[in-house]
């Protein structure tokens, strides 16, 4: 690396620079400190008018407002993408949560479901049985009256054969 590549005032590489009208260049903190307390170039010893000096203060300024704007920009970059990942991960655990609450939800109708099912099926079997009971009893009543009704019939049928005969 040669001379010309680093700021004489603190023998750095230099990056981003401010240049003086003699056509040196120093960091911009460099020479901006180096004005406040000299009225030269710190390399050759130019002397600086105030118009030198604003200008290059200027320079340093616009230099410094550039630098800000870009890392502003480059802070609200990284903050928007950021931003944007956090709202994926957000959007892909509320899905992960909507399934996993329609998967519960499945689960528990089909619980409720079966449940109701055996209800329904004890039930019918209950009222079958209830019916079936209550055919049973009016079948055994049918044949006791109809099994009386014989019987009184074959009485009358005996008393009435007696008295004929």
């Amino acid at each position: 690396m040669t001379l010309s590549n680093k700021c004489t005032i603190c023998l750095e590489e230099i990056i981003s620079f401010t240049f003086l009208p003699c056509t040196h260049t120093f960091h911009s903190k460099c020479i901006s400190t180096w004005l406040k307390e000299h009225k030269s170039c710190p390399m050759c010893r130019d002397r600086l008018d105030n118009e030198d000096i604003e200008f290059v203060t200027s320079q340093i300024n616009n230099s410094y407002r550039r630098k800000l704007k870009r890392k502003r920009k480059e802070d609200q970059d990284l903050i928007e993408s950021e931003f944007n990942n956090l709202m994926t991960r957000l959007d892909k655990e509320e899905d992960r949560e909507i399934k996993n609450i329609k998967k519960e939800i499945r689960i528990k109708r089909q619980k409720i479901e079966s449940e109701y099912k055996i209800k329904l099926e004890s039930n019918i079997r209950d009222e079958k049985k209830s019916v079936s009971e209550i055919l049973n009893e009016y079948d055994e009543k049918k044949n006791n009256l109809i099994s009386e009704k014989e019987d009184k019939l074959k009485e009358i049928e005996e008393k009435s054969y007696d008295i004929v005969y």
